[in-house]
């Protein structure tokens, strides 16, 4: 099977389309999706395998270099697609240890959609990532608090490592974090955020 490889259209697009990820019978455009702003968007029916991340933690990390700031990104999935559990745990860790995304929503349909949605982000994005399952109204509330401005003084991605997590420990997989979460519900904890290094 063909691997994935990224493909910029316009890194400088003020609206539309930026970057697609691609292999034969997969591609997924990502797009700019308010003008001049550091939001990025990808509607997508595919659930990336693991070879997705390289290609997906590159072009996320020369996009928000290139804008000066992070990225909000915003994804809308298909949910009649199982989740990339492997996949949604190496992005968000690697993405977020970098700076290239400071905040991830993921657009859901209606309530039902959305609780399945805060489920998903919940066991398998690694626990730094701040991300969330919205509905549409509530997603424009949520871009109103933020400031999407780009072009910020001083802005640089941390040098992350690129290698994937090996599994040292319990919670340094998507499974192994699943399992941490429901011990420590069950234990009255709470959720540890992971510190950016």
């Amino acid at each position: 099977m063909a691997g994935f490889e990224l493909t910029w259209i316009d890194k400088d697009a003020e609206v539309g389309p930026v970057f697609r990820i691609h292999r034969p019978g997969w591609d997924d455009v990502y797009t700019r999706e308010i003008p001049g702003r550091r939001v990025l968007r990808l509607n997508t029916v595919n659930a990336p395998p693991i070879e997705y991340v390289e290609p997906a933690v590159e072009a996320f990390r020369v996009l928000a270099e290139r804008w000066g700031a992070p990225i909000v990104y915003l994804i809308d999935p298909d949910v009649r697609r199982p989740p990339a559990a492997r996949f949604l745990y190496e992005w968000s860790r690697r993405a977020y240890q970098e700076g290239s995304v400071d905040q991830s929503y993921m657009v859901m349909t209606n309530r039902v959609t959305r609780a399945l949605g805060g489920l998903v982000c919940r066991m398998f994005v690694a626990g730094g990532m701040p991300i969330e399952a919205v509905v549409p109204g509530e997603l424009q509330e949520r871009l109103a608090r933020l400031d999407l401005s780009c072009g910020r003084p001083g802005f640089a991605c941390a040098s992350g490592s690129t290698a994937l997590a090996l599994r040292r420990g319990l919670a340094d997989d998507a499974y192994g974090q699943i399992l941490l979460r429901v011990i420590r519900r069950l234990s009255g904890g709470s959720r540890d955020e992971q510190p950016r290094p």
